[in-house]
Formats: structure tokens, C-alpha cells, sequence
């Protein structure tokens, strides 16, 4: 959700700077286009390091099935009596 604001304001302040440049050059220039470019970069290496986060833990999950351990256990509570009398009361 950061990374999609980060985009849309940084695609904002993109046509500022064009509006800047070419429509109104009289303007005084707040944003500069190094920078823009700069920031969306930064921002596709972030979401492509967050996409590769998740293919690992989706292969990580894989794996862990395949070699047939599972990630959780069952206990068998048929013969604990502490138990048993705790749900014959209620």
C-alpha cells in the first residue's frame, strides 16, 4: 500500500515537472526530473525485492511438503482425564 503511494506521488510530482518544463517554463522549478526518475527506481527495486521475499517463502512452503514434515503437529487428548472432567462439567 506504501509502495502504490510512493508510486502515484512520485508519477504527481512527474507531471509537475513536466507542466514545469514545457507548458510553463516562467515557473519557478520546484522538482527536478533526476530526482523523479531516481525515486522510481528506488521504488521498482523495493517492490521487486518484496516480490522475490514472497516467490521464496511460496518455494520455502513447497519444500516443506514435499520432504513430508508438516508445519503443525496433533496432540490426541482422547485420554487425558483433566480434560475429560473439565467438559463434563461445563
Amino acid at each position: 500500500m506504501i509502495g502504490l503511494f510512493a508510486v502515484a506521488l512520485s508519477f504527481g510530482a512527474l507531471v509537475l515537472a513536466f507542466y514545469n518544463k514545457f507548458i510553463d517554463p516562467n515557473a519557478p522549478n520546484i522538482l527536478r526530473l533526476g530526482i523523479i526518475v531516481r525515486s522510481h527506481l528506488v521504488l521498482l527495486r523495493l517492490i521487486d525485492l518484496l516480490a522475490l521475499v514472497m516467490t521464496m517463502e511460496y518455494i520455502r512452503t513447497i519444500l516443506l511438503h514435499i520432504q513430508g514434515k508438516p508445519t503443525f503437529f496433533v496432540v490426541d487428548r482422547t485420554s487425558d482425564k483433566i480434560l475429560a472432567d473439565y467438559f463434563r462439567k461445563n
